[in-house]
This record gives C-alpha cells, structure tokens and sequence, in this order.
C-alpha cells in the first residue's frame, strides 16, 4: 500500500511542479516575480534535504515507527493548509 501511494504521488507531482511554477509566474507581481519564481525551484531542494535528514536521522530506530515518521511529518503541512482553508472568516472576501 505504502509503495502504491508513492507510485500515484511521484506521477503526480511533476504536474504539480509545472502547474505551481506557472501559477505563481502569472500571479506574483512583475517585480516580484524574478525573486518569487528562483525561490520557488529552489525550495524543491531544501525540502528534500530536510527529508533526507528526517529520514537519516529516524534510520537506526529498532522498530516500525523509522518509516512512520517521517511519513506523517509529510501530512503536516497539507494539514495546516486544510486547517487555514476552513478556519477562515468568510467575510473576508466580501
């Protein structure tokens, strides 16, 4: 199961990648936009360090929660974007 999701998820993020990328060109400001979009690419490599070391650091535990981890340390920020989208006021955007 664990191997499939990762199969369904790496076909789908270089869709995701071309998208976001695209969308933020179009969106950010003119002067803006050559500090948003390098900023963009290169976070791509920041966070896959980060989860590198997550998963290095959760390598030698003896038991199952080594892959546990930093599996649901994936699901975090996913979390906190559902969170902000149903906390919001609706208000706002009247």
């Amino acid at each position: 199961m664990f191997i499939c999701a990762r199969l369904v998820l790496g076909m789908g993020i270089p869709f995701a990648t071309i998208d976001a990328s695209s969308l933020l060109g179009e969106l950010t400001y003119p002067k803006e936009r050559p500090f948003v979009t390098p900023v963009f690419n290169a976070s791509w490599f920041v966070g896959s360090i980060a989860a590198a070391a997550r998963t290095l650091g959760t390598f030698v535990m003896p038991n199952e929660w080594s892959w546990r981890i930093p599996s649901a340390l994936q699901g975090f920020p996913s979390l906190g974007q559902i969170f902000t989208i149903l906390c919001r006021d609706p208000n706002d955007y009247i």
